[in-house]
């Protein structure tokens, strides 16, 4: 399904010769600490792959960005949870983003919000808290701790 509105010129998937289709491009894989690696594809709705070390699919979850027409861009895994990162980003520009938290089994979003500090670089569930990268004032590197209100 994928490849074939990647074909077609699908602006969510098809970028162009040089990144390919964004949705697998743009994908991003991290291991969860169940054991599984989880594999987001870079859609709307998002969808992740949960693959158990042996290599079979054991769910697939899809799951709403909080605003219309959005595409997920980043992912973290935690104790039973995924935190996305949702953007309005099209091959020339980049618009907001919001962060999702969703259940790791059924998919079912439990909080949103548009109060992104940077790169999502890292997300611990217990106690609920992200870590992002960003760039000082002073053109370093750094890392920004937010927790939700």
């Amino acid at each position: 399904e994928i490849d074939a509105a990647a074909e077609i010129g699908d602006s969510r998937y098809a970028s162009g010769p040089m990144f390919g289709n964004r949705a697998i491009s743009g994908g991003k894989i991290r291991l969860g600490d169940d054991g599984n690696i989880y594999l987001m594809r870079r859609t709307s709705p998002a969808t992740i792959y949960v693959i158990s070390s042996s290599g079979d699919v054991i769910r697939t979850l899809q799951i709403q960005p909080g605003r219309e027409g959005w595409a997920s861009v980043d992912m973290q895994v935690s104790n039973g949870k995924i935190a996305l990162e949702f953007s309005d980003c099209s091959p020339s520009r980049c618009e907001g983003s919001t962060l999702s938290v969703a259940d790791a089994i059924s998919g079912k979003r439990l909080t949103d919000t548009d109060d992104t500090l940077g790169t999502l670089a890292c997300f611990a569930a217990t106690p609920e808290r992200f870590t992002f990268l960003t760039i000082s004032e002073k053109n370093a590197l750094q890392l920004v701790d937010a927790q939700p209100k």
